[in-house]
Order: structure tokens, then sequence, then C-alpha cells
């Protein structure tokens, strides 16, 4: 029999989602899976304003991916709730009374942790088993410890490498720590020999100043610089609200063949999370700061205990379902991919770069890796591998 669960996510992260939520899909009952009609879709501007209002995670697609995952996998029988539709919200208690299992999904514990604070004398007094997974986690790391802490969570599912989240979430015992990274949706990310006109590119949002390096977003641009001087088929669209909607990037992945990246998070964790929460009041009292004066007022050197945060993301497995070759800089990767097996490795000298684009572009070479990378991760890391292994760690099987 399938265990009944409730998944609960906030889509949105501020009062005037909460007011959009709850008008177009509580009172005007607009499905979540509703889609503008294909004329509109292709006006870019009514596309982004539409899926900033109603689905404004959906720019970060792994969410939906997640929440899909979940919501279809066979061992578990789910009802939804959005934080932020009053409507869902109302029928909230009598779910969590009777769920066997509740998940509470990133974007509840990510950004803010004002709607999740609302239900948590609810989750307290559960019967069922609770699973926190953390969202942006080198941001407002007190709060939700103190959270995780205060609900008596039965898991907590992170995406750092596991011996950072054994460490950060120490005190969080008796609750069982499960190292959940992202992971592939291949029903949405996959490759059907489209024409990979695309040389390379890249379409993000840059890593904020306060997580206390720029090596990424330094690294985005001496690609693009060098890509340019190749002369290479590309686009790179790099900046604030840069991010494509979940379609929308599947599409610019399967007609890219090879796409720059870095780990993800911060090298300065601590387990207050003061050091980068200072960091980000700084910047936005001094929001012209450079980052070698925040770097040498906040990090140069710490006042506090603090270990590295950086980690694999949903960006490193998306390309790996379009066939697009992947040309990251030097990391561990949570030890999922393999340097030069699984993508292509630069040295952050950068003394490799022209030699690691050549090869990604090289068609010999690029069936090499993606196809390898494929089959690694479709046999290892779709999002169902990690739903069954958060059901087994939890004892449901």
């Amino acid at each position: 029999m399938a265990i009944d669960t409730l998944l609960i996510n906030s889509n949105g992260y501020n009062r005037f989602s909460a007011y959009t939520n709850t008008f177009v899909r509580g009172i005007l009952k607009v499905p979540y899976r509703y889609t503008l009609p294909s004329w509109m879709e292709k006006i870019p501007w009514v596309h982004t304003v539409f899926q900033y209002l109603l689905n404004p995670y959906e720019f970060l697609a792994y969410t939906g991916d997640w929440s899909e995952s979940i919501v279809q996998h066979s061992k578990l029988s789910v009802t939804s709730c959005n934080l932020l539709n009053s409507y869902e919200l109302a029928l909230l208690r009598q779910k969590i009374e009777s769920a066997e299992l509740i998940i509470v999904m990133h974007t509840a514990v990510g950004d803010n942790m004002h709607m999740i604070n609302q239900i948590r004398t609810l989750l307290q007094n559960r019967k069922g088993k609770l699973a926190i997974f953390i969202g942006n986690e080198y941001d407002l790391i007190n709060e939700k410890i103190n959270f995780i802490k205060s609900v008596g969570a039965n898991a907590v599912c992170s995406q750092l490498p596991e011996e950072t989240a054994y460490w950060l979430y120490e005190s969080c015992f008796p609750s069982k720590i499960i190292p959940l990274t992202h992971a592939l949706n291949p029903a949405k990310y996959n490759w059907s020999l489209e024409h990979k006109y695309r040389q390379i590119g890249f379409v993000g949002a840059e890593y904020p100043l306060f997580i206390g390096d720029i090596e990424r977003n330094d690294f985005i641009r001496e690609v693009e610089k060098k890509a340019t001087s190749m002369q290479l088929n590309s686009t790179f669209r790099v900046g604030a609200r840069k991010n494509l909607a979940r379609n929308q990037w599947a599409t610019f992945l399967k007609h890219t063949l090879a796409i720059p990246g870095a780990e993800a998070g911060s090298y300065f964790l601590d387990k207050e999370g003061a050091m980068l929460s200072e960091a980000k009041k700084y910047m936005k009292l001094f929001p012209q700061t450079s980052p070698d004066e925040l770097f040498k007022r906040f990090f140069e050197s710490p006042r506090v205990a603090v270990v590295s945060g950086k980690a694999i993301s949903s960006r490193h497995f998306e390309p790996i379902g379009t066939h697009t070759c992947q040309i990251l800089l030097e990391g561990n990767y949570n030890k999922v991919l393999v340097p030069d097996e699984h993508y292509i490795s630069v040295r952050k000298d950068y003394s490799n770069l022209s030699e690691s684009i050549v090869k990604a572009i090289d068609p010999e070479m690029h069936a090499r890796i993606t196809e390898k990378a494929l089959l690694h991760v479709l046999n290892n890391h779709t999002y169902n591998h990690r739903i069954d292994r958060l059901i087994n760690e939890l004892s449901f099987s």
C-alpha cells in the first residue's frame, strides 16, 4: 500500500506571492499545471511575467523536478499543499494529523522562514514522520536549525557533501541527516537528436557576492571571452533574473553542445550562519562594495570555525540528460561526478581552458563524455533514486 504523504511547498517568497496564489489558485481555481496558449508562450515578456507572478520558482528548475517526482512516485500517495494558497493552508491541519509521511520542500525552508514558522505547532503535533529538505544552505542557517530542532524532524535532507552536512546539522540530533543532492529528471531533460547548433553557451544568474567568492562568476565570464576569441557560435546571458523557466532551460540545453559551470554554495559555512548573514546585511547597506573589499572585511580571517559548503547542484545534472558536455571548474562535486570521465575539468588558473573547450565540442570526445555521464546518472542519480533512499532511510520499505 502506498504511503499517505503530505508534500508542503511554497510557490513564492513574499506577501505579493501569497495574494496572487490565493486569488489565482484558490479563488479562480487556475491549476498549477496551467500553461499559456502557444501564441502567448512565444512572446518573451508575457511568458516571463506569467512565470514570475504564478510560478516564481519555475526559474529554479529543480523545485518542479523534486515535486513532480515525489507526486508520481509509485510508493507514495501524495497530497500537495502550497503554503501561499490560503485555501490549501486551511486544509493543512486535517492532513497533518493523518499523514504517515510529511515532506517539507526546499521552497518552504529556503529564502525565508516566515510561512513555515506559521505551521510550527501543527508539525510539532503530527503523528507521522517528518522530512525537511533545506534550501539555500548558506543563508538563515541558525533559523533553519532552530526550526528543525523545535519540530523534532525525523530527517534533515541536505544538498551538501556528506561530511559537511553531518558537521553543520550536528546539533539537530536525533534527527537523521540524509545527504540528498539534486538529481536528473529524465522526463524533462532528454535529447532526441535535436540539432545542437550552439557550440557553447550559458544562461543564468550570478551568485551573490555575500557567499564569499566570485570564482564561478569569473569563470563564466572567462569562458565567454574565450569562446568569442575562438569565434564559436555561442550564447551567454548572465545576471539578475536571467534564469530561464524550466521548459525554456531544457530547450536551451538540447540545442547546446557545451556549457561551463562550477560548484554551488560557499567556502565559508559556519554553524550559526553568522558570517554570511553579516556579509549579506552589509551588501544591502552598501551595494557598491567590491568583491575584494567584502572578502577582506568578512572572509579573509574568519572569526569562527568554517567549512566548505561547495556542492553539486541541479545544474550539473540537467545538461547530462540533454547530452550537453560540461566544462567545469575543478572541484569535488559531492564525489558524484568524475573529472574527464563525466565532464571536462578546467584548472582554477584556467591554464587548460582553451584545450578544454576544444575537447568539449570535438564530436568524438563530446560523445564519449556525454554518453558515459548519462549512463552513470540514469543508473544512480535520478530523482527516483533520491526518493527511494529517503523512503528506505525512514524505514518505510
